[in-house]
């Protein structure tokens, strides 16, 4: 199992409760000889989700993969998306840049970087912000773990939260984020 809070069991304050203990009961009454791993992270996307699957994938050689995210990437963020952030962490492991990164100029820029930040963009619908992960790259997310998986002959089950477009005004939009993704993976 793959995803975020969720997936994860977040505020199950029961394990037998959980998404994972739930299926491995199933299972076990069907008497199949499963063991469910559960990779759920609490405020995972699905950008870091592809990170850990790329991670862990090789390791378990699962027969099945579940994936359960959605509610992390549609949340706004104010500057850079998942990706984007994972590119620049990635970039701050280079030795040069370690080093310029305890100068005293850079601590300055630094802080204005931060002073810059527009929270305004968490402001407006879905369409009007800029979302942790953009849908075009949850689609690229879930398909390279679809395509990934399929290539080593295993199942993939995809669970999309559901959610009204009424309420809670950060997750107004899923639907259609949601419909966007359901359309994409149904050509894989």
């Amino acid at each position: 199992i793959m995803g975020d809070s969720c997936a994860f069991g977040w505020a199950i304050h029961d394990y037998d409760s959980t998404f994972q203990a739930v299926t491995e009961h199933r299972l076990r009454e069907r008497e199949q000889p499963y063991r469910v791993y559960n990779f759920g992270q609490p405020a995972y996307s699905t950008t870091q989700g592809q990170v850990l699957f790329e991670r862990w994938f090789p390791v378990i050689n699962p027969d099945y993969i579940v994936l359960y995210f959605g509610w992390n990437d549609i949340w706004p963020t104010p500057m850079l998306t998942d990706r984007q952030y994972l590119d620049l962490l990635r970039s701050l492991q280079n030795p040069l840049v370690r080093q310029l990164r305890k100068s005293n100029a850079y601590q300055a820029l630094e802080a204005l970087f931060h002073s810059r930040i527009d929270t305004s963009a968490t402001r407006g619908g879905i369409e009007s912000r800029r979302n942790r992960v953009p849908v075009d790259e949850a689609i690229e997310n879930y398909g390279r773990i679809v395509s990934a998986a399929r290539a080593n002959n295993v199942d993939v089950i995809v669970i999309l939260p559901p959610f009204s477009n009424e309420g809670e005004s950060d997750l107004y939009g899923i639907i259609g984020y949601n419909d966007r993704i359901r359309a994409a993976l149904g050509d894989q």
